[in-house]
């Protein structure tokens, strides 16, 4: 009838295409405040000083959804709008350098899944978001990252598939654009993988991925291209023995051009429940060029490997593996290597606690012939770690072509200024100036050339030994010791310096509640680098009835340097922290640091640096204040600084 053609015709007034929930936002003004002082102690150094303040206000909006129905679109979405004001002020001597910065603050966040219940869900995302990173001597670095996806998968008990698609770009904004350009990141990547899969034990997978980068303002980019085909066949009675099989294909073009053919057998044996073998063989072809222009590397290698794992009871673990390498070069060179470890770990539950006993040996030769390599160390990430420099090992390292960038590849430090470079035999150290741009425990990138040749034999035996006895009532004393033979032939071999070393460790810790001492003793005979060193620690933490918090932590070390480049180095760092809840709504914490270094080497170092923080929320209002201020000094520079954060939020 028309009466029912009319009534299927009409749609339910109650259904909704867009479904938002979980409606959430806030409103923030957040200023920012930064001053620093550095006083050359040296001549020929100049002054600098500078002042930063930054104002933003912006508004956020969240929300989460579902279109139609959550099984075909669910989404979360998300936005910052808002203006920013920068002003910085610069003195590098005589020369003064003004800026003042003013943009739009744009972020957001947008996710969701079509379809998540059925076997080929896709997923996307769209984001943009902010980071603000204040730098010694430097504007603060905006770092906005701009990034969108695709993901697909088909969801299949023998023909899974995945496809993944990922574009990402990262601009880095100096907010003082005077003599400093922006850098950036910008990556492509694709990646695409189909498996067949015979049964749960039988699966042979194809995997295809694409990566394209590109960096500025050093000018790196490249284009990487890698398929790998994998076989994994688990066989036997039980199914406890498994076969690892993967041929890999990698192809790059760019800055420098990499290709690489490489092919893997990895054998696992399960013989007894408690006795296995493991079987390795390595097979790879590669040609890589050079950043710095130098010689390509044209390799070929072939590795072997076995190893025999066995537990005897629950108390003794034993594992033994021996290996041989052959690795042939273009240039000539002929790299051969063999050897074999053997480790055992026992432990023991006494009427006093754990006994723990562990062992290694180790037996490692090198043959070395024909003519000689250069190698190039491109961005290899360290860290510095106070009072520790980063040591490179690595044979005839060319000095002048150590290159120190920030993590982010968005600056390149200064030997003199950042850094000390110290030659001693055959290692290079890399320790950081105090006053410098480098901080403690920051991670920077590290590229460097070298070179291996000549006609020799390299052989190293080493023993290494830990005892260690944790008694109940947290006292837990423990013993070190390392004995290692290194012999070289011809004795006149250019490049290489053999070390031999015998080194004891004897130290102790004890905890009880949220007390922790430690003391640790360390003597270390060695061919190359020599020395002697005490450190003692301490940690302690208390809570108070009233919600108080009071942290102590306390380090001293002292470490002689006997042999070539002969110093002393002494560090003492003292830190105190309180947190205390002032009321229901408001909350302080305080932190004081102080460190002292002495090194015979150059002057000493000290400073000290306080922590000032409140927080305070009133219904759906939240003020953050947060205060710094720091001094030091070493040989190159008094240097005073300051920073005053201020935080404003509005909740709705």
């Amino acid at each position: 009838s028309a009466s029912g053609c009319q009534q299927a015709g009409r749609r339910n007034p109650s259904a909704r295409n867009v479904v938002l929930f979980n409606r959430r936002g806030h409103f923030d003004v957040l200023v920012r405040q930064r001053s620093l002082d550095r006083k050359p102690n040296s001549s020929g150094t100049l002054r600098e000083t500078f002042e930063e303040t930054i104002l933003e206000e912006s508004v956020t909006i969240e929300s989460d959804g579902y279109v139609y129905h959550p099984t075909l679109l669910e989404f979360s979405v998300g936005a910052v709008l808002g203006m920013r004001q920068a002003q910085f002020d610069q003195v590098f001597g005589t020369t003064t350098e003004s800026s003042q910065d003013t943009g739009e603050i744009l972020e957001f966040d947008a996710s969701g899944t079509f379809l998540q219940r059925k076997p080929y869900p896709l997923s996307f995302y769209a984001r943009r978001g902010r980071t603000l990173e204040p730098r010694p001597f430097r504007s603060t670095l905006q770092a906005a990252t701009t990034a969108y996806g695709l993901a697909w998968q088909y969801i299949h008990e023998t023909t899974p598939i995945s496809i993944q698609y990922d574009l990402n770009t990262v601009d880095l904004d100096p907010f003082l654009s005077a003599g400093e350009q922006p850098g950036g990141r910008r990556s492509e990547t694709f990646s695409a993988t189909i498996s067949y899969i015979f049964n749960k034990h039988n699966e042979i997978k194809l995997s295809f991925d694409r990566e394209s980068i590109q960096e500025k303002p050093f000018d790196f980019k490249y284009d990487l291209n890698e398929t790998r085909l994998t076989h994994t066949l688990e066989f036997g009675k039980e199914h406890e023995h498994r076969l690892n099989s993967e041929l890999l294909l990698l192809d790059q073009a760019g800055t420098f051009a990499t290709k690489r053919t490489e092919w893997r057998q990895i054998l696992f044996l399960k013989h007894r429940k408690k006795l296995s073998t493991t079987y390795e063989l390595l097979a790879f072809e590669r040609k890589q060029g050079s950043i710095a222009g130098g010689e390509s590397v044209n390799e070929k290698t072939v590795r072997v490997a076995a190893a025999i794992d066995h537990q005897l009871y629950d108390n003794l673990k034993s594992r033994i593996r021996v290996y041989a390498e052959n690795q042939k070069f273009e240039s000539g060179l002929d790299y051969t290597r063999r050897g074999l470890t053997a480790d055992f770990r026992y432990f023991r539950h006494n009427a006093w606690g754990v006994l723990r006993l562990d062992y290694r040996f180790s037996q490692d030769n090198q043959s070395v012939s024909g003519g000689t390599q250069a190698f190039e160390v491109i961005d290899e990430a360290q860290t510095f770690r106070d009072p520790e420099p980063i040591i490179l090992t690595d044979r005839s390292i060319e000095l002048g072509s150590i290159r120190v960038l920030r993590e982010d590849r968005t600056e390149q430090y200064v030997s003199g200024r950042d850094y000390r470079l110290r030659p001693i035999g055959d290692r290079v150290e890399i320790e950081r100036i105090f006053t410098g741009r480098i901080l403690d425990g920051q991670t920077v990138l590290l590229s460097y050339r070298f070179q291996i040749g000549g006609d020799y034999d390299f052989n190293t035996t080493a023993q290494a030994f830990s005892i260690r006895q944790e008694f109940k009532f947290g006292l837990t004393p423990y013993y070190r010791s390392l004995r290692q033979t290194q012999t070289l032939t011809p004795a006149s071999a250019v490049g290489v310096t053999p070390d031999n070393i015998t080194a004891d460790i004897l130290g102790v810790e004890y905890r009880r509640g949220k007390l922790r001492l430690d003391a640790e003793y360390e003597r270390h005979d060695s061919t190359v680098s020599p020395f002697v060193s005490l450190r003692f620690g301490l940690d302690y933490t208390r809570r108070y009835p009233s919600g108080a918090t009071l942290g102590l932590s306390a380090n001293w070390s002292d470490v002689e340097f006997t042999g070539l480049g002969a110093r002393t180095t002494r560090l003492m760092t003292i830190e105190g922290q309180y947190e205390r809840p002032v009321s229901k709504n408001l909350n302080i914490e305080t932190a004081i640091r102080y460190r002292q270094e002495k090194d015979t080497l150059s002057t000493d170092n000290d400073g000290i640096e306080i922590d000032l923080g409140l927080e305070w929320t009133i219904r759906r209002t939240e003020i953050k204040v947060d205060y710094r201020y720091a001094t030091f000094n070493d040989d190159f520079a008094d240097q005073v600084s300051s920073a005053l954060i201020v935080q404003f939020r509005r909740r709705f």
